[in-house]
């Protein structure tokens, strides 16, 4: 693990006795200038108590972090605390490496599908060594001196039948099995159902001791500031740890892992009737719907959202008016960066505060 630059002491299960960010950091938030356009605004503190509370809690032995290339500086603080990167594409895994010059391979996965197997040779060739794939194409891999973790995304077609095919050889590159099912989130049910196809499907790999737990089984949101519920986060780890004691968890929360520490800050230009704004490029709908009024110390609730190609109209309850200060939190930090935005929104961050140095 990586030196600890920075902490202050705190505790979990507590983080949300504490007013959000966006309230605690009210004064700076108005110091930020919006009246040329919206402001995509990260507090930096907020994430990095949200990487450590990832990268020490009970029960996970690592955190797989998504290289938001777009925000370098999040890169950089997942990099020093001592998350691992999982990229998507070789481009994408040149811009992690122009961020970090000194990352070395073992701290990167690759996870690659169909589109991706064609640049196997030249993945290998960087020094990367483990990859995430579908179980279908399990083949591709043999005779690489590699760690290979299988995809479960589906819960209603059981996978044991792919392997019957498959040699005890090819079986022993299997490092672990990576839990990403196609569901935006995970009732009691779905995972019972979840944990049934691991139990049936880990005993086939006989060198497999790692469970990729991905965000649908972990991104669980406190509904109404969109914190992470840490709460019900651990208990999930726990029916891992308890139902496969002899395997390493690792936590995938996905690209939202810190999109409650950001939010986009805009000034009321003009207001249309029923309370709609407009901005002026689509926008991904937030974790929680909410926005914080600044100027009045209020929130408002977030009644609709409809976007354009060009545009995004948004329908707001409560006191609003012309000029007013309003930050929407808890957006995606890279969704809200695609290609109808980039070059049109400007990032800024909150310093951390209370920093101090831990020698271990």
């Amino acid at each position: 693990m990586s030196l600890l630059w920075f902490y202050k002491v705190r505790v979990m299960d507590t983080i949300l006795s504490f007013a959000p960010w966006w309230i605690v950091r009210k004064d700076e938030l108005n110091d930020i200038d919006v009246c040329h356009g919206p402001v995509l605004v990260y507090d930096e503190e907020t994430i990095n108590d949200t990487l450590f509370d990832w990268l020490y809690m009970e029960g996970i032995n690592r955190l797989l972090f998504p290289p938001l290339n777009i925000h370098a500086r999040i890169s950089e603080n997942a990099w020093k605390l001592g998350a691992t990167f999982k990229c998507y594409s070789m481009n994408e895994l040149h811009l992690l490496t122009g961020i970090l010059s000194s990352l070395k391979m073992n701290q990167v996965i690759m996870d690659i599908e169909k589109n991706g197997l064609d640049n196997l040779k030249e993945f290998y060739e960087t020094g990367l060594r483990t990859f995430i794939t579908s179980p279908v194409f399990i083949k591709r891999f043999t005779g690489w001196d590699i760690n290979l973790f299988l995809s479960i995304n589906d819960l209603d077609n059981p996978i044991e039948a792919i392997f019957n095919d498959i040699t005890i050889d090819e079986r022993d590159n299997v490092s672990g099995l990576a839990l990403n099912p196609e569901t935006h989130t995970m009732d009691d049910h779905e995972l019972e159902a979840l944990i049934n196809i691991v139990d049936n499907t880990i005993k086939l790999f006989p060198m497999a001791k790692i469970l990729i737990l991905g965000r649908p089984i972990l991104m669980i949101n406190e509904p109404e500031q969109g914190y992470p519920d840490w709460n019900a986060i651990k208990t999930r780890v726990e029916i891992f740890n308890d139902r496969f004691p002899e395997y390493e968890l690792w936590a995938d929360p996905g690209r939202s892992i810190i999109s409650h520490a950001g939010g986009l800050m805009i000034e009321v230009d003009s207001i249309s009737e029923g309370s709609r704004i407009h901005i002026a490029f689509p926008i991904l709908k937030p974790v929680c719907p909410i926005a914080y009024n600044l100027d009045r110390n209020a929130y408002l609730e977030i009644v609709s959202i409809s976007n354009t190609q060009n545009n995004t109209i948004i329908s707001l309850k409560g006191d609003i008016s012309r000029g007013d200060r309003i930050i929407f939190p808890c957006f995606d930090p890279d969704g809200m960066m695609n290609e109808n935005i980039q070059g049109r929104i400007s990032i800024q961050y909150l310093n951390a505060r209370n920093r101090c140095v831990v020698k271990i």
